[in-house]
Formats: structure tokens, sequence, C-alpha cells
């Protein structure tokens, strides 16, 4: 190789780098930016979701009161099969006395 051919490649890789950088900075800067924009976003959320969760903090589930309202639920399904027997045995009867 000799000295002007080096010379040429020398110039030629300086002038891709040149040209390479600041292509690749803007790249870069405006990665950021947007990173920046959603940080600033999610910031100005955060006192809206704090209140949110002092305001929900009290209506924290207690497990042993679920486990009560649950067994409940069974309860009033069984009161409600109850009541709905009742209710044709009550048509029932009153379709036989108005039959007679």
């Amino acid at each position: 190789m000799t000295t002007t051919q080096l010379k040429t490649g020398v110039i030629t890789a300086l002038v891709v780098a040149g040209v390479a950088a600041p292509i690749w900075q803007k790249t870069k800067l405006n990665r950021r930016a947007a990173e920046n924009s959603r940080l600033l976003t999610q910031t100005a959320e955060l006192p809206a979701l704090r209140q949110e969760i002092e305001r929900l903090r009290p209506l924290k589930v207690d497990q042993a009161e679920l486990e009560r309202l649950r067994g409940l639920q069974g309860e009033v399904l069984q009161l409600r099969a109850q009541v709905g027997g009742a209710r044709r045995g009550d048509r029932a009867a009153s379709s036989s006395l108005t039959s007679s």
C-alpha cells in the first residue's frame, strides 16, 4: 500500500466518521427526548395516582371477611331456593283452593 492510498483511506474513514457521528448523535438525542417526554408524563400522573392509592387504601380486603362473605353467599343461595319452593307451594295451595 502506498502512502497516497493510505492517506486516501484515512481521509475516507475520517469523512465517514464525520458524517456518521452526527447522525448517530441525533438518533440518540431523539430517543432520549422521547424517553424524557414519557417520563415527564408519568411524573405528572404520579400525584393523582398517589391520591387514588390513599383513597383505596382503607378498602383493603380482609381475608377472614372475604371467607365470611363467601359462606354467607352459599347461605343466601339456600334461602333463595327455600323461598322459591315455598312460593311454588303457596301457588299450588291457592290454585287447589280456587279450583275446589
